[in-house]
């Protein structure tokens, strides 16, 4: 399997934003997963029949330890946020270091605004895509800088 790259995932999320079902895209999230090395931890896999709210929040809790969620939905829109919860008591201060509260609070790139409104479910894992790959990006943006 090659390695998931931020555009992969990215790609993905917005084939979720413009319709795609969550259920249609799993094995597609499937195989994003195993290229980012994180399938081999419990609960990130997921199975169309199994392609809820309640598994994608898993999907989350497996993929990004100590983060936090949230999805609004109105006729017109559905907005999926994903952030890092600094007050976490078995990860915050691991998170504070890893993402700083300046560079996340209130970031825009991984905030989506989906419209016309989707299933909760697939808009908060396109919010997990997006923000895995906004992670990805910074990473190798900082690896970058380190090998100049």
């Amino acid at each position: 399997m090659n390695a998931t790259t931020a555009e992969t995932l990215a790609d993905l999320a917005a084939s979720l934003q413009e319709g795609l079902p969550l259920d249609v895209a799993c094995f597609r999230i499937n195989d994003a997963m195993e290229g980012l090395g994180l399938l081999g931890q419990p609960g990130l896999r997921i199975y169309p029949e199994k392609a809820t709210y309640e598994q994608v929040e898993k999907l989350i809790r497996a993929a990004l330890p100590g983060w936090g969620w949230r999805t609004a939905q109105s006729s017109a829109s559905t907005s999926p946020l994903l952030f890092p919860c600094y007050e976490d008591p078995k990860h915050g201060a691991r998170l504070e270091r890893q993402y700083p509260p300046e560079r996340w609070h209130r970031r825009q790139d991984v905030h989506l605004n989906i419209h016309p409104p989707i299933d909760s479910a697939a808009a908060l894992c396109a919010a997990l895509l997006v923000t895995l790959a906004t992670i990805l990006q910074d990473r190798q943006a900082a690896e970058a800088r380190a090998h100049v």
